[in-house]
């Protein structure tokens, strides 16, 4: 959810939630637009005052995912004898020889 956002459209009158990908895809452009020897305009600036509020909220988030849900399923998984979630890590990837028969 925090990456993409819910499946479905908001209901009416309510906004789709800020996600990482929109937040991010957002500061690029930002910053891509002020990437001049100008000083931003105040659309720029409140757009990316916008961005960051969005971000910080997205950061909470995450940090209550971290440390609530994501905390009790590992201790849980440990306690099972199980690996432990560990989302800071790179995913393992397997590269095929493509000599699949």
């Amino acid at each position: 959810m925090l990456l993409s956002g819910p499946k479905t459209a908001p209901g009416p009158g309510r906004e789709r939630p800020a996600t990482l990908g929109g937040v991010t895809g957002k500061l690029v452009q930002l910053y891509k637009l002020t990437d001049v020897d100008a000083a931003p305009t105040a659309v720029q600036v409140s757009e990316t005052t916008k961005a960051e509020r969005e971000l910080a909220q997205l950061t909470a988030s995450w940090d209550a995912l971290r440390n609530g849900d994501l905390a009790a399923l590992n201790a849980a998984l440990t306690a099972g004898g199980l690996t432990a979630i560990r989302p800071e890590l790179a995913p393992e990837t397997r590269q095929d020889d493509g000599d699949m028969e």
